[in-house]
């Protein structure tokens, strides 16, 4: 597999990777001081958008059974 990891195997899901621990809204806000911040959702319209805008066709960016169910 060029882009440098194992190539997976359909039949089989894909491994989840390690969650970092949550942090608290003090923490947050600490991190935050100085800086704009802004909430932002994106959704299944946008993420295409933005794929096509930078020609990024992988299929876990068109397809949602894949992205959730082979990938992970």
């Amino acid at each position: 597999n060029w882009v440098f990891r194992e190539a997976l195997d359909p039949s089989k899901k894909a491994k989840l990777p390690i969650k970092p621990a949550e942090l608290s809204q003090s923490q947050l806000d600490e991190q935050a001081q100085g800086m704009v911040v802004r909430d932002f959702n994106r959704d299944v319209v946008q993420l295409f958008r933005m794929s096509a805008l930078t020609f990024n066709g992988h299929r876990i960016h068109y397809d949602l059974p894949w992205a959730t169910d082979v990938e992970g």
